[in-house]
């Protein structure tokens, strides 16, 4: 397999922006597994001089910086590629109110307002970034047409893809100023048509669709999900008849938590880098999100970095990558890739779908845990196995001492908090009192030890890779699960020795969850996370 570009797209929007610092120590390790190019992600977080709000208390980059950073991927022969966005996900720009909005995360097409802005961002951009080509983003504009453009036009039907067409042609004519090649999301462009879905089999794409992308723009197919060849073939075949220049993004999935899931990132992109091989497809990007609050150290993906970037260069052999792994680590690739262990108990499907026990039985409350019901105390134990085997791991390879001794510390907490909602509320049906004193003494004292002892932990990791910015968020959510580990201990006690009579949220059955994503869930109010406000941002 021949690639041009295989890039590493760096989320720097949901939360956690990377020093300078550390993208001079992380590079490195990119540009020596192979990958030629990298994209920061930045809704928000760059200067733009005439928009003092862009990026405001979020740890933007300053154009100074990101001209350090370009200087220094030139040093090592890596191209710095901007990749920001010109419709959608503005939402942390826009909630400032100095641009025009379509709606929440939309930005106003059609106003000149919004192109003025454009052309402010590209630019800032072209005076700080050598690279000619820019990634404009453009993806997920959900209900485009119906926010703002519908109240000033009524209900004059116009398509969304007869807005983007018309957007992306204004957008176009400002990046020609700047010499610039424009890479974007292609999914707004299948979606409208084909009643909301994206990935679709073989089909002749309508022409209003396939004219409605400027020939010098590349829609970029992106798709982290699928582990079925014949998906990924599908859509890269449609998306020859919209372009000639080939570019698929593949994921590396370390946006599900605090833990990565790198085994899904192997399933996903076998199939997926066959395909573009056999599609001749010479230009991959890997996206590193960090959605709902960027809590994955990007060291913990390095065996999917490691492995995609070996696998897209021709080593089919799996015990070979992970011998070049080891050679070029230290440390053999199964041990350093134990770290995801933490999201495989009660797993079934483990390697096969997003799912994060770890995440949502960290946030899950102990009296409303409704996930509870796909617990069990086995799965607790195997905690207890894996904090074990990751602090001997972490003596014998000390040159990755603090990213093992970060998973061990959160493997601490989830031996004791992982079933302990369903072992409590099993205790207070069969009125136990002397079970209970013990969850008490044995459980619930100790986690308000580990909690604060793995947010420590994690403050360490994050100053060694990201700006200040955005922590305030992890403060704010780890503290808000040692002040409910407090209340629900305090109020056990007031129960055991009978200051209270009952305490009503254990009296609930836990009813099975119909109809939601059990896998995956974001920070949500209620039964086991909670709303952070979007005036701070995710």
């Amino acid at each position: 397999m021949k690639l041009k570009t295989l890039c590493a797209m760096i989320d720097c929007s949901r939360n956690a922006v990377m020093t300078v610092t550390a993208l001079k120590k992380f590079l490195p390790i990119l540009k020596d597994m192979g990958y030629n190019a990298v994209m920061l992600y930045t809704e928000d977080t760059y200067e733009i001089k005439e928009y003092p709000y862009m990026g405001y208390l979020r740890g933007r980059y300053s154009s100074d910086e990101l001209r350090e950073i370009d200087m220094f991927c030139e040093s090592i022969g890596m191209e710095l590629i901007p990749c920001i966005q010109t419709l959608g996900h503005l939402e942390m720009a826009l909630k400032w109110d100095f641009l025009p909005t379509e709606s929440r995360d939309i930005i106003l097409p059609g106003d000149e307002r919004t192109y003025e802005f454009i052309d402010r961002a590209f630019s800032s951009l072209s005076e700080c970034i050598k690279s000619r080509r820019i990634h404009i983003g453009m993806d997920e504009a959900f209900g485009l047409g119906t926010g703002e453009l519908l109240k000033q036009n009524g209900y004059k039907y116009e398509s969304a893809v007869s807005i983007i067409k018309k957007h992306l042609k204004r957008v176009c004519d400002i990046s020609e100023k700047y010499g610039y090649t424009i890479l974007c999301w292609s999914d707004m462009f299948f979606t409208e048509w084909n009643g909301g879905k994206y990935w679709i089999e073989k089909t002749e794409v309508p022409n209003e669709v396939a004219e409605s992308v400027p020939k010098s723009v590349v829609p970029v197919y992106w798709d982290y999900y699928s582990m079925d060849y014949n998906r990924y073939d599908a859509m890269l075949s449609n998306h020859k008849q919209i372009t000639e220049e080939g570019w698929f993004a593949g994921g590396i999935w370390g946006w599900r938590g605090m833990i990565p899931y790198n085994t899904y990132t192997v399933n996903t992109m076998t199939p997926a880098l066959d395909a573009c091989e056999k599609n001749g497809t010479e230009n991959i990007i890997m996206c590193l999100w960090g959605d709902d609050g960027n809590e994955c150290s990007r060291y913990f993906e390095l065996p999917a970095l490691w492995f995609v970037a070996k696998y897209a260069s021709g080593v089919r052999d799996m015990d070979e990558i992970k011998r070049g792994f080891e050679e070029r680590f230290g440390i053999p690739y199964d041990t350093f890739n134990m770290i995801e262990e933490l999201n495989r108990p009660d797993n079934p499907s483990f390697g096969k779908r997003d799912y994060n026990p770890s995440r949502f039985m960290f946030y899950s409350d102990l009296f409303m845990g409704f996930k509870d019901c796909f617990v069990t105390e086995e799965g607790e134990r195997e905690f207890e196995v894996i904090a074990d085997k990751l602090s001997l791991s972490a003596e014998k390879y000390p040159q990755w001492r603090d990213q093992l001794l970060l998973a061990e510390s959160f493997a601490k907490v989830l031996m004791k908090k992982y079933a302990l909602g369903l072992k409590t509320r099993r205790a207070y049906k069969e009125n136990d009192l002397r079970e209970l004193q013990r969850l008490v003494d044995e459980f619930y004292t100790p986690l308000l030890e580990l909690i604060p002892e793995y947010l420590e932990a994690f403050r360490v990791s994050w100053d060694k890779e990201n700006k200040p910015f955005g922590f305030d968020l992890q403060d704010i959510r780890i503290g808000g699960v040692i002040q409910r580990v407090k209340s629900c201990r305090a109020r056990l006690i007031d129960y055991i020795e009978g200051r209270i009579s009952e305490i009503p949220e254990l009296s609930e059955e836990i009813l099975p969850p119909e109809g939601i994503n059990i896998g995956y869930g974001k920070w949500r109010s209620g039964a086991y996370m909670i709303t952070h406000n979007v005036f701070q941002g995710i």
